[in-house]
């Protein structure tokens, strides 16, 4: 049993030289009968650097098939439910020597990233970030947010 080059086994070459076919190398509705259990490999063998394990399968086993059996699968849109966020972080008055909280900065938004989700400034000083499943209950509770 030798190696042709880092490549493949000889008898894996072998398989190819009669017609055998990798599970890359067959057809889009093939694969899918394959992965539904209807065709199994006939054998396999070692390819590449690490001696992967590779099945070969006999294109013989997909002639009695009908294509049309094995159709493409639509994959459904699932629409991920919605998150609004509010954000409310202190807002600094005063002088630079002498700074001062005056107020809360209040704003909606219906998308953030990681980085602002632990931004300090929304979890010091009173600032947190509310989740909410609608933007009319967000808006609702920014008209009356507050620093903590």
């Amino acid at each position: 049993m030798g190696y042709i080059g880092n490549k493949r086994s000889v008898r894996s070459q072998e398989a190819i030289d009669e017609g055998l076919l990798t599970f890359s190398q067959l057809k889009a509705w093939q694969k899918r009968a394959v992965k539904a259990n209807v065709v199994k490999p006939c054998e396999w063998h070692h390819t590449g650097k690490y001696y992967n394990q590779t099945y070969y399968y006999d294109p013989t086993d997909f002639a009695d098939l009908n294509p049309k059996d094995f159709p493409p699968i639509k994959k459904q849109a699932s629409k991920a439910p919605e998150t609004w966020y509010v954000l409310v972080s202190a807002d600094w008055g005063g002088t630079k020597k002498h700074p001062q909280i005056v107020g809360a900065n209040v704003v909606v938004k219906n998308k953030i990233t990681d980085r602002t989700r632990f931004a300090n400034k929304y979890w010091q000083y009173g600032g947190h970030i509310e989740e909410f499943t609608s933007q009319a209950e967000a808006e609702e509770y920014a008209k009356t947010a507050g620093l903590k």
